[in-house]
């Protein structure tokens, strides 16, 4: 069966016990997810859908690999507003979890990018960060 895991995404939102909630429809959510294909890679490390899914790594809560860029909150003590949120992989967001704010994450995410980039040999992609041509900050 196909999933949208955009919808998905929307609906783990809503289901989270933490942040303060989710303070916009899916049809904003979605709207906002499908604006740009920059929402499709991470802000902070650059990675796209199909580089985390060759990553190889597994959530371990559902022990299935990552393979979506979701979105993440600049700010964590604020609900989730598509004037607060980033595209951020799950990677990049467990790391920021709350122990590095937004801007120490946009410092960290070209060496993320890096990383990544060592792992992937082979895979060609490259990172497009803030400010950059195609940025979305």
């Amino acid at each position: 069966m196909h999933r949208c895991h955009d919808c998905q995404h929307y609906l783990n939102l809503t289901r989270k016990a933490t942040g303060g909630g989710v303070e916009f429809s899916r049809a904003a959510f979605l709207a906002w997810r499908r604006v740009s294909p920059y929402r499709r890679r991470c802000l902070y490390c650059g990675i796209g859908g199909e580089q985390l899914y060759a990553l190889n790594i597994e959530n371990p809560r559902t022990l299935k690999r990552y393979e979506v860029v979701g979105g993440d909150r600049r700010d964590n003590t604020l609900p989730y507003r598509p004037d607060s949120i980033d595209p951020c992989c799950p990677l990049c967001n467990q790391i920021k979890s709350q122990l590095l704010t937004h801007e120490e994450m946009l410092v960290l995410g070209p060496h993320l990018c890096t990383l990544w980039d060592a792992r992937l040999v082979g895979f060609r992609r490259g990172y497009v960060g803030p400010g950059e041509a195609g940025g979305s900050g």
